[in-house]
């Protein structure tokens, strides 16, 4: 059992139930707004770092197609359960990102949202996203930058994230690392969280949507 299996058997929701907001903000009138128009039936989204399932969930409910991985067996089975509740078709996959294999040309859609892991976990991630999406597909990240752990010291109403600088990407590292595909939106920014046990607040974000090439 790892930590993540011990944090979700003890706290339910750990990071709420509602989608993140970046995601929603996206699809209703941004960059991923076209998949809500879409003449593609049922997307495939591919939801990494999926936890308990909001995001999952959420994508589910709007007729994407989605599979849920995640490093969390425990996180992935609450997902399930819930998912058979609402009456919801989602696929999970458990295992470590380093060592799957994400496809080629398979996805409409990757996301990632606050993955904090090492570097060298991280790059080896990135290295997969531009093969598994499907040509004009696009890679949905959010993570907390290293800016959040002075905004938790100035605002006792702040929570989340790691407390070790390494942990957190920079926007120099996801530039270098997509450069193969085409950036349409990469900032560092500050947003109010989903208030949730783990996160909750104003959040020092980095935020980045890619897309592939046809």
């Amino acid at each position: 059992m790892n930590k993540w299996d011990e944090r979700y058997n003890r706290v339910e929701d750990a990071f709420g139930k509602g989608v993140n907001g970046f995601l929603k903000s996206q699809l209703d009138d941004g960059l991923l707004k076209q998949y809500q128009t879409s003449k593609e039936a049922n997307p495939k989204v591919l939801c990494v770092a999926a936890g308990q399932g909001r995001n999952a969930l959420y994508l589910a409910k709007q007729g994407f197609d989605v599979t849920a991985l995640d490093i969390s067996s425990v996180g992935l089975e609450q997902l399930s359960r819930t998912a058979t509740k609402q009456h919801l078709s989602i696929q999970t996959i458990c295992g470590d990102i380093t060592k799957l294999d994400l496809g080629q040309n398979t996805w409409n859609i990757v996301t990632c949202f606050f993955m904090h892991a090492p570097k060298e976990t991280r790059i080896a991630f990135y290295k997969k996203v531009p093969d598994a999406l499907k040509p004009n597909g696009h890679f949905v990240f959010e993570s907390f930058s290293v800016k959040q752990l002075e905004l938790k010291e100035q605002n006792e109403g702040s929570i989340g994230g790691p407390s070790t600088p390494e942990l957190f990407p920079t926007v120099e590292e996801l530039s270098s690392q997509f450069g193969m595909l085409d950036i349409e939106h990469l900032v560092e920014a500050e947003r109010e969280l989903e208030p949730s046990p783990f996160h909750k607040g104003k959040a020092a974000v980095i935020q980045l949507i890619t897309k592939k090439q046809p």
